[in-house]
């Protein structure tokens, strides 16, 4: 939609077939990305529903690091020292925050601690 207030005009379809794209496979594809993150969502709002949202949070940030690294390995994209030590420091801040989650949880008789609640918003930024 961006692409069409941009671009005015020169967005069509005869336009998009002059560089030889073929519109059924973007059509499809679209589609397929569409019913893909629809899924996810419905994924994730049943898993919100069953665990605390916290612990949804936390999984999704560790989730973010995994796909990441998961992506450079697979598809064996060359990253700079730069991006490879925030990486390792991400998973290290989640592993560390998701351990003191499960300690403080296992603990009954002692509550979460409001600077602990303090300290995940600050990491999740």
């Amino acid at each position: 939609m961006v692409l069409l207030f941009v671009k005015g005009a020169k967005f069509t379809l005869a336009h998009l077939q002059s560089f030889g794209l073929n519109l059924k496979e973007i059509y499809m594809r679209a589609f397929l990305s569409g019913l893909c993150f629809h899924a996810y969502q419905q994924v994730s709002y049943m898993i919100l529903a069953e665990i605390s949202p916290v612990t949804h949070s936390i999984d999704n940030c560790v989730k973010r690091v995994v796909v990441i690294v998961a992506s450079v390995m697979f598809f064996r994209t060359p990253i700079s020292p730069i991006n490879s030590l925030k990486c390792r420091q991400r998973l290290k801040t989640q592993t560390y925050i998701l351990m003191s989650v499960i300690f403080h949880l296992s603990v009954k008789s002692r509550p979460l601690l409001p600077d602990f609640l303090h300290k995940i918003n600050h990491f999740m930024s």
